[in-house]
């Protein structure tokens, strides 16, 4: 996932990835802590496993329990 900011800021993380999904720019309501946006675009992208980092979505009990709710089995996977 990356914001219009993010794309403008060139990110390595960016550059690196195999994917990017463009999600909405603005407060992160609006993308990386947005738990119906991260369960559709996991859904409709068919990923295995969604690794929310630090902070965000990472820090809202919804996500694992949303992502277990989906008709695709899709792992939560934690960073620490």
């Amino acid at each position: 996932m990356a914001t219009p900011e993010d794309m403008r800021a060139n990110a390595e993380y960016i550059r690196l990835a195999d994917q990017v999904v463009d999600v909405p720019g603005g407060t992160n309501n609006n993308n990386y802590a947005n738990i119906n946006l991260i369960c559709e675009i996991a859904e409709r992208l068919e990923v295995d496993a969604v690794m929310p980092m630090w902070g965000h979505a990472s820090e809202n009990p919804a996500l694992p329990t949303t992502l277990k709710t989906l008709k695709r089995k899709v792992r939560y996977q934690m960073c620490y």
